[in-house]
């Protein structure tokens, strides 16, 4: 389709801009002709996409091409409405740039009239960490709601735990009362300053101590390893349902069965592994519940993670890697 759209029309100095907000640096501006599908774009915007083909004249399809398929008709319809009426143009969408890097992008314009011309002027901007951001506390916010709901029983698998192990009263209580201060100690760092560096051993010790203590279960820790504030949250998400889980149902419910965490940092990588040795055959569970989101998808939100679950027949496999950089503090 030819590009009949006036040249310069993103000029900074023409009037249609007046009154639109103050643009930072990192908001890339355009304009679109719906009549038509002209439209240009500034320096940033070629930027924000990666498309240095959309810094001056362009067809739009250029850009609508490269919005994931999941998005790209709500992002039309959007387009559509505005173009039919007067009224705000806003949406949010993934975007898939030449480098093969997908980004969240927030496009916002209204329908002006500029030399006689009904236009569609905007600026975009890069919203990636903000959505990050918001899967994240969307799963610690489930988290919080699952942790709840089994509160009592994992209170009752603590107290049952402590109660095997225990030849008097005395003991018993000691031996509980620990184990809900460990407890308690997850459930602060979990709500803690996000900004706050965490010893990994600290996690690690606050989540499944007593099982160390117990030779239940065996770790192989880096040492020193600080994780970042917002690392450690999903860390101690992470290890709150690895060991809830194999409480209630895996090689810690139970008999002689072992659990087995290494950590190692390697070539730039921060890479968890949790493997579960079972006495009896396990099978693995029939459906997906929130734990196993937490498994996947926060590790996965959290410093673009690379989750894998296995379930093989001595129990579960969990492995995740992350960049070191950022992770760790």
């Amino acid at each position: 389709m030819a590009n009949d759209l006036a040249e310069g029309f993103l000029r900074e100095d023409a009037p249609h801009w007046a009154d639109l907000a103050p643009l930072a640096a990192e908001v890339g501006r355009w304009a679109i002709d719906p009549s038509t599908g002209s439209a240009e774009g500034d320096s940033a915007l070629a930027d924000l996409t990666g498309l240095p083909e959309v810094a001056g004249p362009f067809d739009a399809e250029v850009m609508l091409a490269r919005i994931d398929p999941g998005d790209r008709a709500a992002v039309e319809t959007a387009l559509d409405g505005v173009a039919e009426g007067p009224g705000r143009f806003e949406t949010v969408f993934r975007f898939r740039r030449p480098d093969g890097g997908l980004v969240w992008l927030e496009a916002s314009g209204r329908m002006m009239t500029v030399d006689g011309r009904r236009m569609l002027v905007g600026a975009t901007h890069d919203v990636t960490e903000l959505r990050e951001a918001q899967m994240r506390a969307e799963l610690v916010a489930g988290e919080m709601a699952h942790r709840i709901k089994n509160l009592f029983a994992l209170v009752q698998s603590i107290f049952t735990m402590a109660a095997r192990g225990a030849g008097s009263v005395p003991e018993l209580q000691e031996a509980f009362e620990g184990r809900l201060r460990a407890l308690a100690g997850l459930n602060a760092m979990t709500l803690g300053d996000r900004e706050a560096k965490v010893a990994l051993s600290d996690l690690v010790s606050a989540a499944a101590g007593q099982h160390v203590a117990a030779g239940r279960m065996r770790n192989v820790l880096p040492d020193p390893c600080d994780i970042a504030g917002g690392a450690a949250q999903t860390m101690v998400l992470l290890l709150n349902e690895l060991v809830t889980n194999a409480v209630k149902h895996g090689a810690l419910r139970d008999g002689d069965g072992t659990v087995d965490l290494k950590v190692t940092l390697e070539d730039g990588k921060f890479t968890f592994e949790w493997a579960e040795e079972n006495d009896a055959p396990v099978a693995p569970p029939t459906r997906k519940g929130f734990g196993m989101r937490v498994l996947t998808g926060m590790t996965a939100s959290t410093y673009h993670g690379r989750p894998e679950v296995e379930w093989t027949e001595r129990g579960l496999r969990f492995r995740c890697t992350w960049p070191m950089q950022g992770f760790t503090a």
